[in-house]
């Protein structure tokens, strides 16, 4: 990271180049990208780096989280509970120094407890962590429901729970099935549901009978054992996650149900395997460890519930999924791979008339606990579930899977190591296009996330930007902002401005292409009435200052769709010496930045002129005048830039004494 640099003593030549990018993390921009300058370069003392401001911090964007729980009453016919976690797709922010403003993707991790202290609840708009569930109704982690009941001190179990518990472990097949379908009765009874009830079961040891039931029982007790382990998993304490988890055999024997799952008639056995044909990732020593015949649907649908709670649990210190690594270690990317491929295939069939697969439910649980695993950061194997999750997101009806899927892709597609990926996921673009464009359905809010992730990166053969770009992306994102507005949904705002102010500092097409949209406009609209949001004010600032980066490498006419839509104009009003530093120091990166571009628009007037009038001619007329400097003298953005060559901050003074050399320059 460069160092932030003072005055220089005058008469000392400042450096030409263009610098490096102040950035957080690991991104990188492509040797290619830094070579590619303005055509037109000032003298020295204009192109001397640009000192970054200071105090950036990654902002974090809402989140929710899930998990759910199931009544006594009718027990065959209540589906368990579930966690999961708020979507945690990485974003952020870093003031540039001479380069596009193209935010490099920071961790979202504090991003619940902010938007509680907010008071935001976005929840309808993406999945909710704890989604407690009485009725035999199909999965929806989309729908907010009220959390699970928590309470520090077990409660009392039922009398005969210790009898059953003896039956679970060594009884005979009745007594066994009997007993199994005790304990889910009592995770899911008002009295006992919640931490007290699983606490209390953990107290009687209650995990190595299930387990032992899970690995080798009766196949009637099967699906209770699994249904029991769901809802312990489910508990919002994290310490009973944890010991579901530690128990020995738990995790690879859920993940030999739902492989085994697969072998059943209907299922395509070529499932698990990634694009190239390989074998996913993420196949656990234990994963084979359980020798269990065919599962039915209701039994692999509940594993995969079970793995995907373990999967999601939060520690409450740490904010991480820490279970993850488990549940990965397991082989469970790769059994839940296989039931989502398995489940396409046979869905396609079903639509073609044929049969076979486990319903939409399966599929729909199963994309749910590969979110869950998504948020992880295990890129390295994740990676291998993006053909799935681009194929489900082009086929696909069901908008819980879409919405579970367009999440996993914004999950990916946060960690910059993962941008040559991406490329197998373009096909899925038109349709995240048309979801952003209907900002009001519960696909929007995903899917913008999946376009912001993606159009933070830049390969030297691929410009995700201008994919997004040619795809519409434009148009959908400012559909979005504006409804986002309307509706004041201040996080869908943040989230629209960071997407488009990525595309902003791609290329000339893309610039191009938002002024034709109608962006800028609206983006200052939005400024001026979002005066005292100092977050937002930053993010419209990143959408305006973008595009007049040196190395965005605008053109002309772009140059000067730029100068007519009043953006300079716009900065120069926000010079007050009382704003933040780092709004300051913005702004007046974007006012030096519009110089450039305004000898680039001189140059080729002269050009212009020298083509009409020819050497002679062009002599007897007024040398042509930089446009950028008569704006900035007409509105009187010399003298206030002046008035902050003394200004506290260092680099607000920096900034205001380089400008000013420059403007002395064209001035004298």
């Amino acid at each position: 990271m460069s160092t932030r640099q003072g005055p220089l003593p005058p008469g000392l030549d400042r450096a030409a180049s263009l610098g490096s990018r102040t950035v957080r993390d690991s991104f990188r921009i492509s040797t290619d990208r830094q070579k590619r300058k303005s055509e037109n370069q000032l003298p020295a003392v204009l192109d001397q780096p640009s000192p970054a401001a200071n105090g950036t911090t990654p902002r974090p964007a809402s989140a929710t989280q899930s998990g759910k729980l199931k009544p006594a009453a009718s027990i065959k016919e209540q589906p368990p509970a579930k966690i999961e976690q708020a979507p945690s797709v990485s974003r952020g922010s870093a003031v540039l120094t001479g380069v596009p403003s193209r935010r490099v993707p920071l961790s979202r991790s504090n991003s619940l407890a902010a938007a509680a202290a907010a008071g935001v609840n976005d929840a309808a708009s993406r999945p909710a962590p704890r989604v407690a569930r009485f009725g035999s109704a199909p999965l929806s982690c989309l729908v907010p429901l009220a959390p699970p009941l928590a309470g520090a001190a077990p409660t009392a179990l039922p009398a005969e729970t210790a009898a059953h518990l003896v039956a679970l472990a060594g009884g005979d097949a009745a007594a066994r099935c009997a007993a199994a379908a005790h304990v889910r009765g009592v995770l899911c009874s008002e009295a006992h549901r919640g931490a007290g009830g699983v606490q209390a079961l953990l107290d009687a040891k209650a995990l190595e009978p299930l387990v032992r039931v899970v690995k080798a029982g009766p196949q009637a007790a099967r699906l209770d054992a699994v249904w029991a382990l769901t809802n312990i998993a489910a508990s919002p304490v994290f310490r009973h996650a944890e010991d579901l988890a530690d128990e020995p055999g738990c995790l690879e024997s859920l993940v030999a149900l739902v492989n085994n799952g697969r072998q059943r008639p209907g299922f395509s056995q070529s499932a698990g395997r990634t694009a190239s044909g390989r074998p996913a990732s993420g196949t656990g020593a234990g994963a084979a460890a359980t020798a269990v015949g065919p599962q039915p649907p209701e039994v692999v649908e509940q594993a995969v519930w079970a793995l995907g709670n373990v999967a999601g649990a939060q520690h409450p210190d740490h904010k991480q999924q820490a279970l993850a690594d488990q549940v990965l270690e397991a082989g469970a990317l790769k059994a839940v791979l296989g039931v989502m491929a398995a489940e396409a295939d046979a869905g396609a069939g079903r639509a073609a008339g044929g049969g076979g697969g486990g319903g939409p439910l399966v599929l729909r649980t199963a994309t749910w606990c590969l979110q869950n695993l998504g948020k992880h950061k295990r890129e390295k194997e994740m990676v291998d579930a993006i053909p799935l999750v681009t194929r489900l997101l082009q086929e696909a009806g069901d908008v819980e899977v879409l919405t579970c899927c367009a999440w996993v892709l914004a999950y990916l597609g946060s960690n910059e190591d993962n941008k040559s990926h991406l490329k197998q996921a373009l096909p899925a673009l038109p349709r995240l296009v048309q979801w952003v464009r209907e900002a009001s359905s519960s696909l929007a809010t995903p899917s913008l996330f999946s376009l912001g992730t993606m159009c933070t990166g830049y390969m030297k053969a691929l410009d995700y930007s201008q994919e997004v770009v040619e795809a519409g992306g434009v148009p959908a994102m400012l559909s979005f902002l504006k409804t986002a507005s309307v509706s004041a949904k201040r996080d869908m705002v943040k989230e629209a401005l960071f997407a488009l102010s990525n595309v902003a500092g791609a290329n000339n097409a893309t610039v191009k292409a938002m002024l034709d949209a109608g962006v800028f406009p609206d983006v200052i609209a939005l400024l001026r009435a979002s005066a005292g949001d100092e977050e937002i004010v930053t993010e419209c600032l990143y959408v305006l200052t973008n595009p007049w980066d040196p190395l965005v490498g605008i053109e002309v006419p772009t140059a000067q769709g730029l100068l007519d839509a009043g953006i300079l104009q716009e900065l120069s009003s926000l010079l007050v010496p009382t704003a933040p530093p780092e709004r300051l120091g913005l702004v007046l990166k974007g006012l030096a930045d519009g110089l450039k571009r305004g000898q680039q628009l001189m140059t080729h007037a002269a050009n212009m002129m020298l083509l009409e009038h020819g050497r002679e001619g062009m002599a007897e007329l007024p040398p042509p005048k930089n446009p950028i400097v008569e704006l900035y003298v007409s509105l009187g953005t010399v003298k206030a830039i002046e008035s902050f060559n003394a200004h506290p901050d260092e680099d607000v003074a920096t900034r205001a004494n380089g400008i000013m050399s420059v403007l002395q320059f064209f001035m004298t």
